[in-house]
This record gives C-alpha cells, structure tokens and sequence, in this order.
C-alpha cells in the first residue's frame, strides 16, 4: 500500500531526475556507461519534453554506491541480493536515508523501479512517475505503461489510456495472416508453454529468482491435460541447458521453433502456460486459456483491473508521451508546469521499435515469419 504524494509542495522540487533500476546494475554483467544504458536512451527520447513541461534541469542518476547500500541492508550485491531487495518491505535506516539525498527535491522519472524503491519514494513524499515497456508488443510500435504515487495524476493518465479493444484488433491481423500462411502441422487442444530467461524480474518469488526447476510438479500436472505439449524457448535465453534435458525427459513435450505470435494465433493450440513471462498477457486477447505458475505482480488500470487508484497499477499510454503538453497536463497535479503548444508526431509504425531495435517476436519489415 502506497501513500499519497497528493500532498507534496510541488515548488520543492527543483529538477527531473531520470533513473532506473539502480540496484540491479552492474550485478547480472559489466554495466555500459549511462549513456548507452537504457535509462540514457529513455533520458534521450523522453528529457526535452519533461524539461519543457516542468521548466526545470533535467539530469539522469549516473553515480550510485551500490555496494554501501547492500551492505547497509544486510544483503551481498548478488542476484539473490537483487532479488530480495526488490521487494523487501523497508529499506535498513541508512540505505532509506540514501534514496532520500539521492532524490532530494526531485521529479522522479522512473523506469521499472523495483517495487521497494517505489514504496521509499513514496513514503518520502518525493513525486516519481515510473514506465515499463507495455508487455502488448504486436501493435504498430511498443509503447509505455505510467503508474504514479498520486492519485491526481493517475486520473489524468486515465484520460490518454489506450482501449484495450486495440489488442484484440490487431491479435485479429495476426490471425487472419496465419489461418492463410502457416503450414507447421499442430495438434488439436495443444498447449504452448513459453520459456523465459533465467533474468526477469517477473520471475521473483519469496525473495528469490525461480526457474522451471522450481515448478516441476506444477508444470508436469498441466502437461498431463493435454495430449501435446510445445515448449517455445525464449529467443534470448542462453543458460537453460538444464531446463532443455528435463524437457526432453517428458513424454508429450516438444520443442518447436515458429514465431510465437503465429504459434498464438493458431486455433489448435488452446491453452498457453508460463511462469511469469509477458507473452502470457498477450495470449488471453488472441483468445487462449492462460495458466501462470506464478501469480503476475503488476497490473494494468482497466486490463484485467478496474480503473480505481492503486499505487501498483499502470496505464497504458500510446505515443502521447512524445508531446510536451501530455506530461504538462498529467504532472501538474503534482508539480508546476508550464503550458505548452500541442505537438504530435507524424504516424509511423515501429518507430519505438526501430530506435531501441526491440522486435522480439514482431516479424522486421521484409521478413517472411
């Protein structure tokens, strides 16, 4: 449960700071300077309009004493480290106190801030708005997810939220494109179950990262409600060797290679499992029975949820972020803003897409899958 930053004297703040997850860098492989991570790129493609928005500096964290600060929790900066401090309820005295001058009189643009990181913000009184890339990703672009510490500004994203009805539309081009295309041959009331790699933060459970291996027994009993099981393996999973062996130990399980939005567009595969992985979200609006193994975390105001406030819940936005007076409008409940012209982009498929090279399963142009 969140607090209310409805409170907040908004002439405190005196910049925007862009930040990510501070906690995880550096842990899982040798971290690229800001300017090439993602939170750069965010910083790039997203500081203009928040500087004129807010009239304020805007600057992104680039310096962080990660070690001092798991060491002040009690916790080796590890994975398992990692994985804990995610989610642990309050933060020991002198690591809290650290988020606090870190974001000292700041607008707080975050993206996949853990859920402890968001809970301090909030409890410091400090504004933060946070982003996800919205787990739909076979529309015309990928596209963010806003959630905020107030209330206010999560009114005023309601009113620039995406339909969901246009997943169903475009999960329909996806259908139609297959029923005339494909020739894999499947078998009747299949199930699909997708892979994850071994690093997600989806993939938390009691304060630990889970795999496959933990869910063994629940993963066999799906299995045994359907003739054919296929495994699609995530296409950047590199460490599932073990996974791959035990696979291959039973009976029904097959290994199959197609692209995953034409595997969820077939009519013979009925059912789609998972443990947590984002494709699970977007099966249900190709029409599948959707089974995870372990329970999702985050939600979508008005997708499965209803659209009261909740601290932890998104809402999915779609290109609007691109116009200073979008984020003039939805942060000036929570600092002051400065209005400004309206100013929209041409349209223009896969312009996300192309400037972080995030396709996924969404076919490049000119491919034939």
């Amino acid at each position: 449960m969140t607090a209310s930053l409805d409170n907040v004297i908004g002439g405190d703040v005196e910049r925007v700071v862009f930040a990510a997850d501070f906690l995880r860098r550096g842990i899982f492989s040798q971290p690229p300077p800001v300017a090439k991570s993602k939170i750069g790129a965010i910083h790039r493609l997203l500081g203009w309009q928040l500087g004129e928005a807010t009239g304020l500096p805007v600057e992104v964290i680039a310096d962080f004493d990660g070690e001092r600060f798991y060491q002040e929790n009690g916790c080796e900066r590890s994975p398992t480290g990692w994985a804990r401090l995610s989610h642990v309820e309050r933060f020991a005295p002198g690591a809290r106190e650290r988020i606090r001058v870190l974001f000292d009189k700041s607008l707080v643009v975050g993206f996949e801030l853990p859920e402890s990181v968001v809970r301090t913000l909030s409890e410091l009184e400090i504004p933060y708005v946070d982003m996800l890339m919205h787990p739909v990703r076979y529309l015309d672009d990928i596209f963010l997810a806003l959630r905020s510490g107030s209330p206010a500004v999560f009114e005023r994203l309601l009113e620039f939220r995406l339909d969901e009805g246009r997943y169903r539309m475009h999960a329909g081009i996806f259908r139609c494109r297959t029923a005339l295309s494909s020739t894999t041959t499947l078998a009747d009331d299949s199930l699909l179950f997708l892979g994850q790699t071994s690093v997600d933060r989806s993939l938390i459970g009691g304060g630990r990262l889970l795999g496959l291996s933990d869910f063994r027994e629940e993963f066999e009993a799906l299995c045994s409600e359907h003739e054919k099981v296929y495994f699609k393996r995530h296409p950047m999973a590199k460490d599932d060797a073990r996974d791959i062996d035990y696979l291959q130990s039973v009976a029904n399980v097959e290994l199959i290679e197609d692209n995953a939005y034409e595997l969820l567009s077939r009519d013979e595969i009925t059912r789609v499992g998972g443990i947590s992985s984002g494709a699970l979200y977007e099966a249900r609006y190709f029409g599948k029975r959707v089974e995870y193994l372990l329970a999702p975390t985050r939600a979508f105001a008005g997708e499965g949820s209803d659209l009261t406030y909740g601290g932890e819940k998104y809402v999915s936005i779609f290109g609007h972020y691109f116009d200073p007076s979008f984020w003039s409008q939805v942060l000036s409940p929570a600092v002051p803003t400065r209005r400004t012209a309206e100013l929209r982009l041409s349209e223009r498929i896969n312009r996300l897409r192309d400037a972080f090279n995030l396709y996924w399963a969404y076919p490049r142009p000119g491919a034939d899958a």
